[in-house]
């Protein structure tokens, strides 16, 4: 599964908005944003693992870049 839609979907579920994704990860929602929208394909593996970890989405169900 891509970033884009792992990250979507799982806050979606969670009905959590970019903001509260945010405090929960420490990762901006700007960059929330472009992640979610593919504007961003190839983020750094720390920003990945903040948001994985948040949202309890498993890193190796994560189709690479």
């Amino acid at each position: 599964m891509k970033l884009s839609e792992a990250v979507k979907t799982a806050r979606a579920k969670k009905a959590w908005t970019m903001r509260k994704l945010e405090e929960k990860s420490g990762v901006h929602n700007s960059m929330i944003a472009h992640i979610e929208s593919g504007r961003t394909v190839d983020p750094l593996f720390s920003t990945v693992a903040k948001l994985c970890k948040s949202l309890k989405i498993n890193m190796s169900k994560i189709d690479p870049p």
